[in-house]
């Protein structure tokens, strides 16, 4: 009996597979394709062997970066007048801390494709790259690109045309909490109120951002 009639019956090992492909991304979109669709399984099969190799097309677009000063007279996100905090971000965003200044590389780019939050990061270099365990330096980024938008003239960064602004954040300790916690952060406009809405919650393995979505990290200049 050959390797693949045997293989069949090992349910286990399927098991992690499945497993093994969630933690990719890959849902039950993508297994449908491979239940059904002998051809795919034609070109996967030559790199799985060994005999040929993957050429990945970034779900991304190219990323673009734009320096910013964070100088003493930044408006925190909590004193500006048309900002509201949802979910954990009024909790996070409210503590008492004081704003990092200095020059900043901010870096973002647009989902080509509608993807989730681990598949985003799977995208971004498989961590969490936007802005590690520094609420101080989130906040300022956000207040500057805020300020940048309701500027009266000027580059506006931040999608306002009903897509997600979205940023992701380790923390450790944060809210009192124990261990690592990845969260994302959208940051979308309301248009008819003119109201900055800030969201603050866990990623998310079913829901996707739509594509146009635009992820934002900041790194030191």
């Amino acid at each position: 009996m050959s390797s693949a009639s045997e293989f069949g019956k090992d349910f286990g090992l399927i098991s992690e597979a499945v497993v093994a492909g969630r933690r990719a991304g890959v849902g039950r979109t993508e297994w449908v394709k491979l239940a059904h669709e002998k051809e795919l399984w034609d070109k996967i099969l030559p790199v799985i062997q060994g005999h040929g190799e993957v050429i990945v097309k970034s779900r991304l677009t190219d990323p673009v970066t734009t320096k910013f000063l964070a100088s003493e007279q930044t408006v925190r996100l909590r004193d500006r007048d048309n900002v509201h905090f949802h979910g954990l971000a009024g909790d996070i965003f409210t503590g008492d801390y004081e704003l990092p200044t200095g020059t900043w590389n901010l870096t973002h780019c647009e989902l080509k494709v509608p993807l989730g939050d681990f598949t985003v990061m799977n995208e971004l270099g498989g961590e969490v790259l936007a802005i590690s365990d520094s609420v101080p330096l989130l906040d300022v980024t956000i207040s500057w690109l805020i300020g940048l938008a309701n500027a009266p003239a000027g580059e506006n960064l931040l999608r306002t045309d009903n897509k997600a602004n979205v940023a992701y954040i380790s923390h450790s300790e944060i809210l009192g909490k124990k261990g690592r916690e990845d969260l994302t952060l959208n940051v979308n406009v309301v248009r008819k109120d003119d109201i900055w809405r800030v969201l603050c919650f866990p990623p998310k393995k079913a829901d996707e951002w739509l594509a146009g979505t635009r992820v934002f990290r900041v790194t030191a200049a």
